[in-house]
């Protein structure tokens, strides 16, 4: 007579459970999930340089365009004094910001090289009131010609973007 040999029978993993699990928790993670836009500007970080006083003498003094914000107005400064260029006060609803914007145009067209601005907003600013300010200083509006000037070296230059390279100043 002859015998049979059992043979062990590795029973299967029945994954149905465990992949039932694993899809729930991934509907209920993306249902309680929040998408949140995020936008990022690019701004410089303050630089700190040593000149020595023979390379400014053969220079023109640089343009050191400060555009300070403040709940009352926006003063526009130049130069290493800060001199106050323009002075475009807070109307009670909103900046007259065309006006900084035609004030900043002025400027390019005299210092076309120029492309950093210094921004010293204070602490009660609002971001979408930076955002706006940021945008007329570094924009020509598609209206407006381009803007053309002579730059240190005597070479005529075109360009239709104004100060493009905005640090905020550290104020400590």
């Amino acid at each position: 007579m002859k015998t049979r040999k059992k043979r062990n029978q590795v029973e299967k993993l029945n994954l149905i459970p465990i992949m039932d699990a694993v899809f729930i928790f991934i509907f209920f993670l993306l249902m309680s999930a929040q998408f949140v836009d995020i936008f990022e500007l690019e701004s410089a970080a303050p630089v700190v340089s040593e000149v020595e006083e023979n390379d400014l003498k053969d220079q023109k003094p640089p343009l050191n365009l400060v555009v300070e914000i403040s709940k009352q107005e926006i003063l526009v400064k130049t130069g290493l004094d800060g001199d106050i260029q323009k002075s475009i006060p807070f109307d009670g609803k909103a900046y007259d910001l065309d006006l900084l914007n035609r004030t900043l145009i002025e400027l390019k067209v005299k210092n076309i090289d120029e492309k950093t601005a210094i921004f010293r907003p204070q602490q009660n600013i609002s971001y979408k009131t930076i955002i706006q300010v940021m945008d007329a200083v570094r924009k020509v509006d598609q209206s407006h010609p381009p803007l053309t000037g002579q730059s240190v070296n005597g070479v005529v230059k075109t360009t239709r973007k104004l100060f493009d390279n905005i640090t905020f100043e550290t104020i400590m």
